[in-house]
């Protein structure tokens, strides 16, 4: 069902995104979990165990630079994501994170938040990069993305609108 009034024609019903409050601790906490619990997977196969001191440090690090790009992913109200982003240049806008609950992935949710940033940044080249094992991948060759990069652990990927 896709709800009639809403400026991005959501395939999710209930789906909205709204900005996060920086100052809440409650937020923020939400954002480190949800990196934790879909990253460390990762984060384990290419860096060996997920060091909780250092990943707070690297998350302190990623806060700084994005607090006021973070968007929280809600469905009926209920936190289930988050996704972050900048524009890096008059051109050019890059992907963060597009970060989904597991209990809520693969249910269209990542494909809306990904039509929402290409649709806000019409004749922008669009840049991200993931983990090179990340199933999301295919999504973003669906959508348009090619591999430009590819390192030990991550492909970059930009789609040229």
């Amino acid at each position: 069902m896709v709800r009639k009034n809403d400026k991005f024609n959501w395939a999710v019903v209930d789906l909205k995104v709204r900005p996060i409050k920086s100052t809440n601790q409650e937020e923020r906490q939400f954002v480190y979990d949800l990196k934790k619990q879909v990253y460390s997977k990762y984060v384990e196969a290419y860096f060996g165990e997920w060091q909780e001191e250092n990943q707070k440090k690297l998350f302190e690090c990623f806060w700084k630079e994005n607090e006021k790009n973070i968007q929280f992913i809600l469905i009926k109200d209920e936190k289930v994501g988050f996704w972050n982003g900048k524009e890096t240049n008059e051109c050019t806008f890059e992907i963060g994170n597009i970060c989904v609950k597991p209990a809520y992935q693969k249910r269209g949710i990542g494909t809306a938040i990904l039509k929402k940033i290409l649709m806000e940044n019409k004749g922008k080249n669009i840049m991200l990069q993931c983990f090179k094992h990340n199933p999301a991948i295919k999504l973003y060759e669906r959508m348009g993305f090619e591999k430009i990069e590819e390192t030990n652990t991550h492909i970059v990927m930009k789609k040229t609108n």
